[in-house]
């Protein structure tokens, strides 16, 4: 069989591809082993109290632990679709006021279990801070988490009783809900995993870095046995 002019544009094309799909994932692997080790060297220092942040210093406090006094807003946000245990359920989010100012900052509670019933959902989850004594609580620990802005279709609310089910984190929206508060847009609280019946189910990272080696080697691989069928399908064709 000799090989065409087609022929090689497809492999050589396909070859590469798959080589330059091997090197992408591997700038994402050491891309996750550098978010992991940030992670774990900040979450390493001591909470600090803290009472406003400024842009200027969202960079240098993702991760940080910090201290937080003040209060819970009784208005809450229920986020869907979210897994612990490969069990469905909800994220809580709650607005807490950080004492002696009006600066506000959206506490990530964790994740309590879902039934699967979709109805009136807003009224069965009405209770939960109060059953949980969240809104005594006026002093909390936790890191803090810049989120990025999630790729989202539609609005962020689906009802518009409180709690709130929403499908993603607006802050923009959020903050013209608590327009008399000065939001802090793009970080959030995560809360200390020792908060009452919340599940902690935050991962810094969805893929590790070990799994982009591996598809790193599956591309690499594929790259290679391209490669080989190439090379055979040339030289068979100058033989003949």
């Amino acid at each position: 069989m000799k090989i065409n002019l087609l022929s090689s544009i497809f492999f050589l094309f396909c070859i590469s591809l798959f080589t330059y799909l091997g090197i992408w994932q591997l700038e994402r692997a050491k891309e996750k082993e550098n978010i992991i080790s940030e992670f774990d060297s900040r979450k390493s220092i001591s909470p600090i109290f803290i009472e406003d942040i400024k842009s200027s210093e969202k960079e240098f406090l993702n991760y940080r632990n910090v201290r937080l006094k003040g209060n819970f807003f009784e208005k809450f946000f229920l986020l869907d679709n979210k897994f612990h245990d490969k069990k469905v359920g909800f994220n809580v989010y709650v607005p807490f006021l950080i004492k002696n100012t009006k600066n506000v900052i959206l506490v990530n509670l964790g994740w309590v279990d879902f039934d699967t019933n979709r109805k009136n959902i807003s009224k069965r989850y009405a209770d939960l801070l109060t059953r949980n004594n969240i809104l005594n609580i006026k002093e909390i620990d936790g890191f803090l988490y810049l989120m990025e802005e999630p790729y989202h279709i539609g609005d962020m609310d689906i009802n518009e009783f409180w709690p709130r089910l929403i499908q993603y984190i607006d802050f923009e929206q959020i903050s013209d809900i608590f327009k008399n508060y000065n939001l802090i847009y793009d970080l959030t609280l995560v809360a200390s995993s020792n908060i009452s019946n919340f599940k902690n189910n935050f991962k810094i990272v969805n893929m590790t870095h070990e799994k982009h080696l591996g598809y790193s080697a599956q591309w690499f691989g594929l790259a290679g046995i391209f490669f080989v069928i190439y090379l055979i399908l040339f030289f068979r064709g100058r033989k003949q």
